[in-house]
């Protein structure tokens, strides 16, 4: 078995990775064409390796702030200064 085959069985498909984020397949296959989502494409379909993907969701949380730090846009001086 060659290793982009061995490497293929062991991704994600853009049908596991929508079902995982909760987000459509086109949206999904969108974001893995622009690298937003790390991945490759192997023949016709697109692939998402396990890992890239779990570093894909911790790195949006921790961006969008819902990581550490409390919800993004929950600033008390905004509440303060009305």
């Amino acid at each position: 078995m060659s290793e982009l085959s061995e490497l293929s069985e062991a991704s994600l498909s853009v049908a596991d990775v929508a079902r995982e984020l909760r987000l459509s397949e086109p949206t999904v296959r969108r974001m893995v064409a622009s690298g937003r989502i790390p991945g490759f494409r192997p023949g016709w379909a697109y692939r998402v390796a396990p890992g890239a993907l779990a570093e894909f969701v911790s790195k949006s949380r921790t961006d969008s702030g819902d990581v550490a730090g409390g919800a993004a846009g929950s600033n008390e001086d905004d509440l303060t200064a009305a």
